[in-house]
């Protein structure tokens, strides 16, 4: 159960703070956001649901699930009150096999898991109306490729470690219309380097310099000389950063 309640901390500190991150790699005038505090859509019947994955050893679960005081094996289903299928999965020795359904009370399905072999296995998660809430790739246990959509049907946020699930590859926040917002990309991996680009809701250019990280801190920060746009495009001037802090700036 350590394992499990390990990985859901991982889960829950990375969706309360993705917003966070953003907003900390901003920086600049005119480019800190607000922050965003969401109810959980599908309320009390996410909370309940989502718990089964604590039975799946591919997100590190590793509780047993007893069936008359003996590991459950084979198929299982549970249901609400109301008679409506919460969920239905294989278990193998009190563990969940290669594949599950949770479903939401109103009889949505709100998420499917299936293994792609022993390491790599695939969640998509759907808000109760049905539509597409997330979509994510998992490798050994961890998230290794992560997209969210925002009840619009458009797209929130991605991002994409490497296969070993080491280090961040690629970081995307979108608008509520869809356009990027921000878009985090490893120019050098060695280095942990990265260039990061902020966008307009219109899409056009609002600032673009170089991000490093540093493990220790597990954090993203500015190091080097940053280019501000206005809305029509046109720069209109420079900073230099260390760590996060300006230590120059040039107009343009």
């Amino acid at each position: 159960m350590q394992k499990y309640n390990v990985l859901l901390l991982i889960f829950l500190a990375i969706a309360t703070s993705l917003t966070a991150q953003e907003r900390g790699l901003q920086g600049g005038e005119g480019l800190q956001g607000a922050g965003n505090e969401e109810q959980e859509p599908g309320g009390s019947d996410h909370e309940v649901i989502r718990k089964y994955d604590a039975f799946n050893p591919m997100l590190g679960g590793d509780s047993i699930r007893l069936c008359n005081d003996q590991p459950c094996t084979g198929r299982i289903r549970d249901f609400y009150d109301n008679g409506e299928l919460k969920h239905e999965g294989f278990y193998d020795r009190g563990k969940l096999g290669n594949t599950y359904k949770n479903y939401f009370s109103n009889g949505q399905l709100e998420r499917e898991f299936k293994a792609r072999g022993t390491h790599r296995g695939t969640m998509t998660i759907y808000y109760p109306d049905g539509d597409l809430r997330s979509e994510i790739t998992f490798r050994r246990g961890m998230p290794q490729e992560w997209t969210e959509y925002n009840p619009g049907g458009n797209k929130s946020f991605y991002e994409r470690y490497d296969r070993r699930v080491d280090y961040l590859e690629e970081r995307i926040f979108f608008h509520e219309n869809g356009s990027k917002r921000s878009h985090l990309e490893l120019i050098e991996k060695a280095e942990q380097k990265y260039q990061q680009q902020q966008f307009y809701d219109d899409g056009t250019l609002r600032a673009e310099g170089p991000v490093t990280y540093e493990p220790v801190m597990n954090a993203y920060r500015r190091n080097g000389i940053w280019t501000f746009y206005d809305e029509q495009g046109d720069p209109q001037y420079r900073q230099e950063y260390y760590n996060d802090q300006v230590v120059g700036r040039e107009e343009l």
